[in-house]
Order: structure tokens, then sequence, then C-alpha cells
């Protein structure tokens, strides 16, 4: 090209490159292809992955911030004499109503668990926030979560409009005809 302020890129093979992953699953040492496929499915559609049964509240004074719960029991932790320890892979993505990406928040959560006498222990429920965007044109939230331990994934969606006006091609939901 004559002009050096353009720059030509072409796509591999016949579709289009998939989505950057969020930051923390690039920064993540232990992250495998196999674990990279597993990630990618996780984080588009809706299908639910329910090795970590999560709940997720939204937060009373900030719509913008989360707090997903799921049992302790769910992670499998590696004990030692003094504690339990364990990681788990967190990441949130917000979509529009067409399924573009807007906003992803993503963090490796270290978990360390007295052995006795903890209040972690008394309520076997462990609880990550998190802080993402929900304005407009937000319509859906997914929550994924991933224990080291085990490699359990769950996933959660928060839907911000009603289901039935989401146009997503990879959840398979499009707007009624009316």
């Amino acid at each position: 090209m004559e002009s050096k302020s353009l720059i030509a890129m072409s796509r591999e093979g016949y579709y289009a490159t998939p989505p950057e992953l969020p930051e923390a699953q690039k920064t993540h040492e232990h992250l495998s292809p196999q674990l990279a496929m597993e990630l990618a499915s996780a984080i588009s559609g809706l299908m639910v992955f329910d090795g970590l049964p999560l709940t997720v509240p939204r937060s009373i004074t900030d719509p913008n911030v989360f707090h997903i719960t799921f049992p302790a029991t769910a992670l499998n932790l590696q004990k030692t004499s003094e504690k339990s320890t364990g990681d788990v892979l967190f990441i949130a993505l917000s979509y529009d109503m067409h399924g573009r990406l807007l906003d992803t928040a993503g963090k490796v959560v270290s978990l360390d668990k007295p052995t006795s006498g903890s209040p972690f222990q008394a309520s076997g429920i462990v609880q990550v926030s998190t802080l993402i965007k929900t304005v407009p044109p937000a319509a859906r939230i997914r929550f994924v979560l991933r224990s080291s331990s085990n490699g359990n994934i769950g996933t959660e969606n928060f839907f911000l409009i009603d289901r039935d006006h989401l146009r997503d091609p990879s959840t398979g939901l499009s707007a009624k005809k009316r």
C-alpha cells in the first residue's frame, strides 16, 4: 500500500479468528491448550457448567457489583497440616443484545482456609465479588469460575434485559417476531 498509515490484515481459514481471551486467562501460567479450549467453550453461549454450582446475587448498593458464591466442597482444596489451599480462575463478561462482547473482568483468586476454627469452614460458602459495567447496551453478564484443584467449571448468566429481546447468535436466542 502506498499510505503507511494503513494496515492490511487477513484472517486465517474460512472463519474469522475468535475474540481475545480476557486478561486473567492470558496471564495464568498454567493455561494449557485444553484449558484454553474449555474456557473458550464456557465463556460463550448459555450452556450451564455445574462443576461449581454458582449463585450470583447483585449488590443492592451498586448495580455494577456482583457477589458470586459457591460451596467450598466443590473446590477439592489441597490440604496440608495447617490449611487448605487452592486457586480459582474467575471471569466475568458482558454482552450486548446481539452477542457482542462489551466488557470483561478477570482474576485468579487464591483461597487459604485454616483447617479448623474458621468462619470460612463453618459456612462452607466461598464468595468472589467483581465489578463489571452493566449500563446499556449491556444485556447479559456471563460468569465463569474454574477450580485449579480439580478442574471443575461453573457458569451462570445474569440477564439485564428480558431474554425474549436477545438476538445473540451464539446463544441461539433471537427476538420474537411480532
